[in-house]
């Protein structure tokens, strides 16, 4: 269960966001009804580079984090635990998803919102994050590696949906 793995970055494909409808759907299956599930990540920005690996934001009730964990587990998962603080973190390969499974209306399941309508907003912030991206990935080609090196930039743009978030 080692979470570091060769990353790849491709063009953004048309059939993500059906992908990731039809694993949500077939995940409620498994999940309580007040669970909610969002496709996040750079699968869900149309026309940005991404990691072919569709990202699937789980959220529910802190006291039932681990539970809905073991849930997206018995849907197929690997579990690799919690990834930070908050964060429960989920893979299936062949198809690729990831689940992070986290706090309804918390602060990762806000900021993971904010930060994927902001990228689908802003074209310019969304060339940035790409380019980061390119950047990050041309000096580590594994998973941590490659997300220790796009941190600072992702808080950047994270601080920066906030501050357009605040405007409007």
């Amino acid at each position: 269960m080692d979470v570091d793995e060769p990353v790849e970055l491709a063009a953004y494909r048309t059939d993500w966001p059906r992908r990731a409808e039809g694993e949500m759907a077939r995940l409620r299956a498994w999940l309580p009804d007040d669970t909610l599930l969002e496709h996040i990540g750079s699968t869900a920005v149309p026309r940005c580079e991404a990691k072919p690996i569709v990202d699937l934001l789980v959220g529910t009730a802190p006291e039932r984090r681990t539970n809905v964990a073991r849930e997206v587990e018995l849907a197929g998962y690997e579990s690799l635990g919690e990834a930070e603080p908050g964060r429960i973190y989920l893979r299936r390969r062949a198809p690729s998803f990831n689940v992070h499974v986290v706090d309804l209306d918390g602060q990762l399941w806000r900021d993971n919102l904010l930060l994927r309508a902001f990228l689908r907003a802003d074209p310019e912030a969304r060339a940035r994050y790409v380019e980061t991206k390119r950047q990050a990935l041309a000096r580590e080609p594994c998973l941590l590696g490659y997300s220790r090196e796009k941190s600072a930039a992702l808080g950047e743009l994270l601080e920066e949906a906030r501050r357009a978030a605040i405007r409007q």
